[in-house]
């Protein structure tokens, strides 16, 4: 995290992705989700730049976006692997995951 006031380094990367980053969103609760082509999601704490659950698999293949509704409680991600998931209550350790659908 960086100043925008002074520039200055605040904290570190959030460092965890085995792959390139090609999707991010916040919460209306705060989190960062971070969407990788290592086929996974992280969720992130920005204030203290720490992994808020385990990172969040089931794509097959990268995936490129990532969108929380605005109530926070749901993200949707798309994949390579042409499907998109909804991930329920994301970043609570009850959150799953669910495939909605595939383009032929």
């Amino acid at each position: 995290m960086w100043s925008a006031v002074t520039g200055e380094r605040l904290q570190g990367p959030l460092a965890g992705h085995t792959g390139a980053i090609w999707g991010i969103s916040f919460s209306s609760h705060g989190l960062l989700a971070t969407a990788g082509l290592d086929g996974t999601v992280r969720l992130w704490d920005p204030a203290t730049g720490q992994s808020a659950v385990e990172p969040l698999t089931g794509h097959a293949d990268g995936i490129t976006h990532a969108a929380f509704h605005p109530n926070g409680h749901l993200l949707a991600t798309s994949s390579d692997d042409c499907t998109t998931r909804l991930w329920a209550q994301p970043g609570l350790p009850a959150g799953h995951s669910r495939s909605v659908g595939a383009r032929a």
